[in-house]
């Protein structure tokens, strides 16, 4: 069985063009958008194999056709053209990104599809998230998101909070961090949303809490952590914010609970490997940083709910544990010492105490909430 060129096609819808008295179709545009199509290697999940070519075959590879192409794939009124006998062959650019070899050309026979056939944005996301498990899987979804971006799919800042959760959960938080780095990729940005910033913090912190605080997760979370915050205040994560002294004004790394969490894994570090001592001066550099970012702000949560008081838990008792050891480490003559502790005994303790008390009395599960988790964790170290 022949099949048709390119070339070919075109003149066919050309013709059928001037029966119609119409141009749909474009005579010289032979360039394929988007580069060349991502094939993505083998993983360890079978399902998560078939999940990915599927998305392949009918998101990602009609992104990367010209618009005369993909319109025959999907207007029923031009189906015709692709029943013949002569299949329609489109020679496409692929490459393997885990492969040093050049993109080589694969045919792709165009075939009649239905938009509607295509597959559910969040469902599949969630799905692939789930099929996550080794560090291989991450590098592939590093490529699948890629092409998500080129195809017109949007990853919501809800989405990504699932994926900060998952990576957080199976023990892959250096990854996670891997993806917001990989910017040009996945284009995820770690700047521009507070929740996300957030949760990859809390991430960072449940990193070195699930290791026991023993030094090597401790030190991988605080330089999770510590990547994570530099990130925040570069200018491509954070839209068209400007660089301010390497930090970007208004951009996540001015959020005083995100600056709290590292505050609290460098203070760990100090108490727990460095013999109390602030060598470096990171503790005393954050602490500055988070009183500055504090402000005069009155920390509060929506009176009598349970799920409000638990999340104002999660965010705010890293930055009561790390603010609790820098007063701890920081010498006394330091100028914004008195500052800090009057952030700690009248907005962080009782605020904290009070949230506590809440999710106690309304929650009968309080003891398997993640903000109650922290809070005695941290309250068991001071």
């Amino acid at each position: 069985m022949s099949a048709r060129t390119p070339d070919a096609i075109r003149l066919s819808l050309l013709q059928c063009s001037a029966r119609k008295q119409t141009r749909p179709f474009s005579s010289t545009c032979k360039r394929f958008k988007n580069g060349p199509l991502t094939t993505f290697p083998p993983t360890s999940s079978p399902t998560l194999d078939a999940l990915l070519s599927n998305w392949r075959e009918t998101v990602f590879l009609p992104s990367h056709l010209p618009t005369q192409y993909t319109r025959m794939m999907y207007r029923p009124s031009l189906h015709h053209h692709l029943a013949s006998e002569e299949p329609i062959l489109v020679n496409l650019a692929t490459s393997n990104p885990f492969l040093k070899t050049p993109p080589s050309k694969q045919p792709f026979v165009l075939e009649p599809r239905a938009r509607f056939a295509q597959p559910r944005t969040k469902d599949d996301f969630f799905s692939i998230l789930n099929l996550l498990k080794e560090r291989k899987d991450w590098e592939v979804f590093a490529h699948f998101l890629k092409e998500m971006g080129l195809s017109g799919r949007h990853v919501t800042a809800m989405m990504v909070k699932r994926m900060v959760k998952k990576g957080a959960q199976t023990g892959q938080m250096g990854m996670v961090v891997e993806m917001f780095r990989r910017l040009p990729v996945t284009g995820l940005k770690i700047g521009e949303d507070a929740e996300v910033a957030m949760e990859v913090m809390l991430g960072a912190v449940h990193r070195a809490e699930s290791g026991g605080w023993e030094e090597g997760e401790l030190t991988r979370a605080w330089r999770n952590a510590e990547t994570a915050l530099r990130m925040m205040g570069e200018a491509q994560h954070y839209g068209n914010a400007k660089e301010v002294e390497g930090q970007a004004g208004g951009s996540t790394a001015r959020e005083a609970e995100v600056v709290g969490c590292v505050l609290a894994l460098a203070g760990l570090r100090v108490q727990r490997l460095m013999g109390g001592r602030d060598g470096d001066g990171r503790v005393k550099e954050l602490a500055g940083r988070f009183v500055e970012c504090f402000g005069r702000r009155g920390l509060g949560f929506e009176e009598g709910s349970a799920p409000a008081a638990n999340t104002f838990l999660a965010t705010w008792a890293p930055s009561w544990l790390g603010v609790n050891i820098a007063l701890q480490v920081l010498p006394k003559e330091a100028g914004f010492r008195d500052l800090l502790g009057d952030i700690e005994a009248a907005q962080l303790s009782p605020k904290l105490e009070e949230a506590a008390r809440i999710v106690k009395d309304l929650d009968e599960n309080a003891e398997d909430r993640r903000g109650i988790k922290l809070y005695n964790a941290f309250n068991s170290m001071l």
